[in-house]
C-alpha cells in the first residue's frame, strides 16, 4: 500500500485474513484498501467485521461512514457516527458529521460541527473549505474570510490555504486580491 500498489495490497491482506479470520488489524486495513479502490460495499462489510470485535474503533467507524456516504446512504452514515461515544468524538468525527449535515442541507448543524472541528485544527484547509461553502450558502462570507485569513497568517507558505483564500476572495467579489492569492498558491 505504501508503494501505491493497491491491488497487491488487497491480495496480501486478503491472504492474511484467510490465515487468521480474527486478525482485526488486517481486516481494518482491508476495509481501507477496498475504500481506496472504490469497492465501498466490500469496505463496509470488512469495517462491520472489525467493529464487531472493536466497537470503539473510531477510525474504522469513520471509514465505514464515508463508504456509506459514497453509496448514497447518509442516514446510515450518521447512525454510525452517532454511535461514537461523546468522549471519543474528535475533530475527525465532527468534520464527518458536518459534511453529512452539508449533504443533507442542514446548514446550521453543519456550521456548528465544522466550527467544533476547526477548534482542534484551526488551519485545516478541508475544514475551512467546508465552512466556506456553508457560510456562502448562509451569506456569512465575512466570517469565512476572517477564518481563512487568520489561517493564512499562521501558515503563509501553505499552498492549499493560499488557494482557498483566493477562492474566498473571488466569492466575495475581490478579484485582484483573489488573483494575487491564487498566483501565490501556484508559486508555492
Amino acid at each position: 500500500l505504501l508503494q501505491n500498489d493497491r491491488q497487491q495490497a488487497r491480495a496480501e491482506v486478503l491472504r492474511a485474513v484467510e490465515l487468521d479470520p480474527d486478525f482485526a488489524e488486517a481486516r481494518k486495513l482491508l476495509a481501507k484498501v477496498h475504500a481506496m479502490l472504490g469497492e465501498h460495499d466490500l469496505a463496509i462489510e470488512e469495517a462491520r467485521k472489525v467493529l464487531r470485535q472493536r466497537p470503539d474503533d473510531v477510525e474504522t467507524r469513520i471509514g465505514l461512514a464515508q463508504s456509506l456516504v459514497f453509496l448514497g446512504k447518509p442516514d446510515e452514515a450518521r447512525k454510525e457516527l452517532d454511535a461514537i461515544p461523546s468522549d471519543l468524538r474528535d475533530a475527525q468525527v465532527n468534520f464527518a458529521l458536518g459534511r453529512i449535515d452539508m449533504l443533507q442541507g442542514k446548514i446550521e448543524g453543519a456550521r456548528e460541527k465544522l466550527i467544533a472541528a476547526l477548534e482542534d485544527h484551526p488551519a485545516h484547509p478541508e475544514i475551512l473549505e467546508s465552512l466556506l461553502a456553508v457560510d456562502a450558502k448562509s451569506g456569512n462570507l465575512d466570517d469565512a474570510l476572517a477564518r481563512i485569513e487568520k489561517a493564512v497568517t499562521e501558515k503563509p507558505d501553505d499552498a492549499n490555504l493560499q488557494r482557498l483564500s483566493g477562492i474566498a476572495l473571488l466569492a466575495a467579489g475581490q478579484g485582484p486580491q483573489a488573483e494575487a492569492r491564487l498566483r501565490r498558491a501556484i508559486e508555492l
